[in-house]
Parts: structure tokens; sequence; C-alpha cells
């Protein structure tokens, strides 16, 4: 919704003049019926019953029914208004999305002039340059393969159990217990494949005339992962050599030179060498005599040019949301607006400022996981003016990319990639070598957990300080946290502590300090804040959720009409009872009006016959 567009010159009556209307309609229509009785009564003539009771009826229906509908009315408003800063809180959510990843901030320019010999991919923390990067030789796995069979069902040992022994690069062998009857090639492929020791197995037909099958061995890239299988037989005598294998191909590492400098690395992903950059090799870029003597050839000649251009655009996309949302909430709660269906609808509604607050806070503070020369959104150009109107400086934000660009990553992003909106913020401590490790010397101390909402503390008795008493302590302190103790597969100090916000929660920071003050030995922890975009498409999500804010107080109006409709249908059925009875009434008194009149017109026509007597006229 661009912010041009909320403007409109057509209003609508509001619900206080329609009132005002209804009552000056109604009054004037009692004093009429007023007068119908007067004449009747006088004059003796007939009587609308049906019309006189209908509007003494409206008379007392109208105002009750008003003030229902213009309930209902405001509830339905209030219900639009909710939708609209919803729909505008989920435009926001996307742009959040859009710039969450730190993948979202990868996009470069590369100039590969050997894309044959190598691919390369950039990460955030790839930096602009020129490299030149020649190729010696390419990690490859050993290949070995089998004398061939007739086919994948020949028997190898007479349908008798034997054992393959495998061995990765001279090291304690494995045994693979082939079962009576599956001593057939496909059932060697079977075996080892499912024994995953790092060697895979493959059965080939090759297509030739007698023997076509045969069995390919391939283990993992790298000079250390060279392998041995070999078999033992039971009864009768298998030999080693029954299975024939040859070596097709050795296991070699990877070697390069970059800048100078010769590497030797054992997979073809090498990510270590150049920050950033995953170099993907395919193909040497020099040759090797059969002496082992390496000519160089052309080394690839790699140069990387940042291209911020998507992300500049998705940062000018947040705040165009943001200003989309903050024009939204100023036309709901105008008194004066004349936007229609949303405009005025959640007057007064504390909502609105709920939601402005939240959503400001999330954009101006610091972030989460600040960088160290830029973390907060003001210092890369992104600032909020006195209207509440974002605005992104062009100029800063290009410096910002240009100078600090990791820092720009880590502040919206915290470095992190695939977290979502129900991934809560979390902390890990150190580590430590069991659950019942001493902590600061058996000594009392306290942690504080600093969060953009204030600081909290927890004390440390001395009877629990041992990584799960730290965590017990936690959540028994009820302060919106909650802590569990984590379990690494391996290393000497598996033990660490994870403590975890709620889902609508700031990113925080926890220290853990001494009572004098300093800081605990080995009780450093490590923040995993998701940036200022990861936490405010949290928050976002959380309020737009079935139990958040804005989908309560839209199904409390909600359920609130559906009561006053009953209060409306209840009214009209005490109206159409009171029709009833004003009808009978009204009825039987025209019945005797119209009696009355007509012995007053017997008695006069006696009378006036009297008087003629009497005086002969």
């Amino acid at each position: 919704m661009a912010t041009t567009s909320a403007v409109s010159t057509t209003s609508t009556p509001s619900a206080a003049s329609t009132t005002l209307t209804t009552a000056a309609t109604t009054a004037a229509l009692n004093k009429a019926n007023a007068q119908k009785i007067i004449t009747a009564l006088g004059a003796g003539s007939g009587v609308d019953v049906t019309a006189l009771a209908q509007g003494l009826v409206d008379a007392e229906q109208a105002p009750q029914a008003n003030l229902i509908n213009a309930k209902i009315t405001a509830n339905e408003g209030r219900v639009s208004g909710y939708a609209a800063v919803s729909f505008m809180l989920k435009s926001m959510n996307d742009a959040l999305t859009a710039i969450k990843d730190a993948n979202s901030f990868n996009a470069s320019t590369i100039s590969n002039s050997n894309t044959a010999a190598m691919d390369v991919t950039a990460g955030s923390g790839a930096a602009a340059g020129s490299y030149s990067v020649q190729i010696n030789s390419i990690a490859l796995p050993q290949r070995s393969m089998s004398t061939g069979f007739a086919a994948p069902t020949t028997a190898l040992n007479g349908g008798g159990a034997f054992n393959l022994s495998l061995s990765i690069h001279g090291g304690t062998a494995t045994t693979v217990a082939m079962a009576a009857g599956s001593d057939t090639p496909q059932g060697i492929v079977s075996a080892v494949n499912a024994a995953a020791l790092g060697v895979t197995a493959q059965l080939v037909n090759t297509g030739d005339a007698s023997n076509p099958y045969k069995i390919v061995l391939t283990g993992t890239t790298g000079a250390a992962q060279d392998f041995a299988l070999t078999s033992t037989a039971a009864t009768p005598t298998l030999p080693a050599t029954a299975l024939g294998l040859s070596s097709q191909q050795t296991a070699t590492d990877a070697n390069l030179t970059v800048a100078g400098v010769t590497y030797k690395r054992s997979t073809n992903a090498i990510t270590d060498i150049i920050p950033g950059l995953t170099l993907n090799l395919k193909a040497t870029t020099s040759t090797t005599a059969t002496d082992g003597t390496v000519t160089a050839g052309t080394p690839v000649s790699l140069s990387l040019a940042r291209d911020t251009t998507q992300v500049k655009t998705n940062i000018t996309a947040l705040a165009t949301a943001y200003n989309d949302l903050n024009n939204i909430l100023n036309e709901v709660s105008n008194p004066k607006s004349t936007l229609p269906t949303y405009g005025a609808t959640l007057v007064g509604d504390s909502m609105v400022r709920q939601v402005r607050t939240q959503v400001r806070d999330m954009m101006v503070g610091t972030s989460s996981s600040p960088g160290t020369n830029v973390g907060a959104l003001w210092q890369m150009g992104v600032s909020i003016d006195s209207a509440g109107l974002m605005a992104v400086d062009a100029t800063k934000l290009d410096t910002a990319l240009k100078t600090n660009f990791a820092d720009v990553v880590t502040t919206f992003t915290g470095n992190q990639n695939n977290r979502t909106a129900s991934s809560p913020p979390y902390s890990t401590s150190a580590g430590f070598a069991s659950a019942s490790s001493a902590i600061n010397g058996g000594a009392a101390f306290s942690l504080s957990l600093v969060s953009s909402t204030g600081t909290l503390g927890v004390s440390i008795p001395a009877a629990s300080t041992t990584p799960q008493g730290v965590v017990d302590a936690i959540n028994a302190s009820n302060q919106g946290y909650t802590a569990q103790l984590v379990q690494d597969t391996s290393g000497a100090t598996p033990y660490k502590i994870m403590v975890m916000g709620s889902l609508g929660s700031s990113g925080f920071t926890l220290a853990a300090k001494t009572d004098s003050g300093t800081t605990v030995s080995g009780m450093g922890f490590t923040n995993n804040g998701s940036g200022v975009a990861g936490d405010a498409l949290r928050k976002i999500t959380a309020l737009l959720s079935p139990t958040g804010a804005l989908i309560t107080q839209s199904a409390g109006a909600t359920a609130q009409n559906d009561k006053l409709k009953v209060k409306l249908a209840d009214l009209q059925t005490r109206m159409t009872a009171l029709l009833a009875r004003y009808t009978t009434q009204f009825s039987a008194m025209e019945s005797l009006v119209g009696n009355i009149n007509s012995q007053k017109a017997s008695l006069k026509s006696s009378t006036d016959g009297m008087m003629a007597m009497y005086t002969n006229k």
C-alpha cells in the first residue's frame, strides 16, 4: 500500500449524526400519532389502528436498536482496522524475509578465466579482489575393479559363508561378514554398501561375451583414503585373490598454488584458502610428466566484485513496507480520516500505539548481533524521523556496504541462515566435562541477561554451581527464559548450557559475575541472535499469530458483535409482542369509541325530537 493511496475525498455520515436524524424523525412521528388519538376521540372518526400501533412500537424500538447497531458498526470497523494493520505487518515480514539470511547478501560478480578447470561461489565474507590459482592436481578417490563374472548371481564360494576384510589407509581392518548364499558379485556389492565404511560398490556390465559383470569399488577423495579389500573363507577355502581386484585409479590429494603458496587438500571443494570463496576444482591447469615433473600451465585468473544492488533494493523495500505500516496506523487512528473502509476505525485503540512502538523499537535499537563498527540501522544510513517515516540515506548506505560490509551482514542477520520465525533467540555457554562440573570453585555467583527490554538477574547459590544447577536456577526464576543442558557428540567438554528466550522476545546477552563483580572463569556465553531482520521477523510473526494481540482483539470484537446481534434479535421479539398488544388495545378502543358515538347520535336524535314536539318546530 503506497503512502499516497490512502487519501480519499469521499466521506460517509457518522453514527452520531445518523442517530440524531432518526431521533428527530421519531419525535415527529410520536407527535403525529398523539394528534391522531385526540382527533379520534373528539371526532369519533375511524383510526388507522395498525399505523398507530406500529408508530408507537417504532418510537420505543428505534433508540435501542440504533444504540446496538452503532456498537455493531464500530466493532465491524475495528475488525477492518485490525485486518488492515495485519496486512501491512505481513508485507513488512515479506521485506524482512528477504534480508534475514546471510546468504541473501552473497550476490557477487565473479570473473573466472577457466570455468572448465574450476567453479567459484562467494559467501558473505568474501572480499573484492583478484587471485591467481594454479591447479596442479585434483583430489581423486581410489578406484578398484574385480575380474569378470558370468552373472550377478555367480557363486564365488560354493554357496558357503566367508568374510571380507576392509582397511582404510593401512588402518585396522573391519570385517564384513558374508552369509551363506550371499557369495555372489551382487551379494558383495550389497554387503560393502551396507557396511558404510567409506567405500561404495557398484556392479557394472562391461558387455564382455563371457564374463561381463565386474565389481567396481570407489573410496573417498584424498591420499589418506586409499583402501584394501581382501577375503578369507570358512569351508571351502576362498582364495584372497578370488575377486581379482586391480587398481584403476590412485587416491590423491588436490594440489593448488594460490598467490605463490602451494596447498594440499583432500577434497576438491575448498573453502579455507581464499576467505569467503568456495573453489570447486574440476581439472588441472598444469601437466605432470612420467618422472613427476610438473609443468605449470596458464593459471586461473579470478576477480571478485561484490554486487550490492539487490541488498540496497531489499533495504529500500523494508523502508517502504515500514512507511506503509506507519501510514495505515495513522489512518485507522485518525478521527478525521477520509480513507474508505479503514479510516478512523481504531480511534483511541491502545493496540495502534502498541504496534507502532514495538515495530519502531525493532528498527531503532542496537542489533542483537552487532558488528564491530556497525551495529544499528542508523549507522548505515537508515533512520526514522519525528513523523515516523523511515528514510534511507543512499550515500551512507553505500559507504557502509563498501567499508563495513561484514558488519552490515552481521547486524541484519547475525550471520545466520535458514532460521525461521519460530526460532527463538538463544545463547550457549562454553563446554564442561560433565553435568556436575564445579563452576566458580563452588562459590555463589550471578547471571545477568541483557536485552533491549532491560536487564534480568538470576542468583546462582553455592549449592547450584554446576551446569545442571545453573539450568535449574534459570528455569526456577520464571523470568521468561528457559534453559537446558545440551551435549555435543565429541570433545572433552561436551556439556553446554543453552538459554532460550521466547518467540516474541528480543535477542539477549548473558554474563556470569562473582559477588565482587569479576567474570566467572569458564562461563563465557556465545550470543546467537538473529540480527535486526531475524529478530523483527520473529516478533511480528508473534503479533500475527492466532494467540497474538491483533487476532485476539479482532476475535473479541467479532464475539461482541455476535452477542449484540442476539440482543438485537431479542429486542425485535419483544417489539413484535408489543405491537400485537398495542393493536389489540387500540382495536378495542376504536370499538368502544364507535359505540359511544352511536349512543350519542341516538340520544341527540331523541332529544331533538322531544324539543321539536314542545316547541312545535
